[in-house]
């Protein structure tokens, strides 16, 4: 006998699940009707005729590159350099310099940004195409990232037609908003766009901190009193470091530190390592006085005085040392045996020039900010300050006297 009451009830289950999967068919093509899509095919780009370049080639971080190569040909410049600098000349001598990695463009002497760094890949530089139609004067790019194409125009001059044009000659502009103006969001979608050999996810957290005392000064007129300790203090892996036993720097420094270090390595820099630290004030003190009487026993006509003006060109008295803040370390090699300008003739100091603000690190003395730090070059002391503003110090060249102020 058929239970009328049970079939009913499961014509009815089976009514509500057809109208639930009708329900939300319906849904998932709406979503998917007023999402936007991404177009990713290859692009299509036109010069004086049509080039296919991958869509990964093209668009990196949501910006739009062209090929560098491909315009400098079109454009009648000369290119020179190497994967480390490449230079483009115009035909009146007009030029500028791209590194691969920096925002950074050398314009006929004068620095100016780009919307996110140049890239080296596949023996090619790739440059923003908001920078050319911003800084390239005669030729200009149409980007419709719809159907992905990219129109490359140059100008004319009178008397030019379709069949036989007359371009105008391709230079550079050179002005630009400050370096230091350079918006918040494109600082951001610089560090965004640093890419790294090993991988430092464990490391990440730690590489842009927001407190403020990552930006502390301390120099010749700003001092830590006797009683200053940087809170927490960690250990530095031991297999980082040589001569002096064991070092340590504030704990968020350290790990960043532990990355810069690990990529150095990855980079093929095994040779070199932290020399010098944290030291407290009583440290510094005895360090200060040691090197005044080594002054003095050098040269016996110094006074007391005229050794310790020479011995606070190269070293600081207890209370300004940057040491004693736990945010900075002295890089030397297995195969020196002083601190000294030699560090800057080894490779992993043009290294370190290149990356070290990617980890938050800045070069703390440099040769051209001597009237201003009031120390000498230092090639081989790195202060951590966090990225953002290695970032922006990186862009626009100060040192930190100069960006705090």
């Amino acid at each position: 006998m058929i239970n009328l009451k049970a079939l009913s009830r499961r014509r009815l289950t089976a009514i509500a699940i057809v109208a639930i999967l009708v329900i939300s068919i319906a849904i998932a093509l709406l979503v998917r009707a007023l999402t936007p899509r991404v177009n990713k095919d290859d692009f299509r780009v036109y010069f004086d005729e049509r080039i296919t370049v991958a869509y990964t080639d093209t668009v990196r971080n949501g910006v739009v590159y062209i090929n560098a190569f491909d315009l400098a040909e079109y454009c009648e410049l000369t290119v020179v350099g190497s994967q480390d600098e490449l230079k483009l000349y115009a035909s009146e001598g007009e030029y500028a310099v791209f590194t691969p990695d920096s925002a950074i463009v050398d314009i006929g002497g004068v620095k100016v940004n780009m919307p996110a760094p140049a890239y080296f890949d596949k023996d090619t530089l790739w440059i923003p195409c908001d920078f050319v139609n911003t800084h390239f004067i005669g030729v200009s790019i149409v980007i419709d990232t719809e159907l992905n194409k990219l129109s490359v125009w140059r100008d004319t001059a009178e008397g030019s037609t379709s069949a036989r044009p007359i371009y105008v000659s391709v230079t550079f502009d050179r002005t630009s908003a400050p370096i230091t103006d350079l918006p918040a969001t494109d600082i951001k979608q610089m560090i965004s766009s640093y890419t790294f050999m090993t991988n430092i996810d464990k490391y990440k957290k730690y590489l842009d901190p927001t407190d403020k005392k990552y930006l502390m000064l301390v120099n010749k007129t700003t001092l830590l009193g006797d009683s200053f300790s940087p809170s927490p203090l960690t250990a530095i892996d031991s297999s980082l470091v040589i001569y002096g036993g064991s070092k340590q720097l504030e704990q968020t420094a350290a790990m960043a530190l532990e990355a810069m270090m690990q990529e150095m390595r990855a980079a093929g820099y095994a040779d070199v390592y932290v020399t010098s630290a944290y030291r407290d004030y009583a440290y510094q003190s005895a360090l200060f006085s040691t090197y005044i009487n080594k002054e003095m026993s050098a040269d016996a006509t110094l006074t007391y005085a005229e050794a310790r003006d020479k011995v606070l060109t190269y070293s600081a008295e207890p209370g300004s040392s940057e040491h004693q803040s736990g945010l900075c370390v002295d890089f030397i090699t297995s195969t020196m045996t002083d601190l000294d300008e030699t560090f800057a003739s080894y490779p992993v100091y043009r290294w370190l020039c290149e990356n070290a603000h990617k980890f938050g690190f800045i070069l703390r003395y440099p040769a051209d900010k001597v009237d201003i730090t009031g120390y000498s070059y230092e090639p081989w002391h790195y202060r951590f300050v966090g990225q953002t503003a290695a970032a922006e110090m990186y862009l626009s060249g100060e040192c930190l006297e100069e960006y705090l102020d």
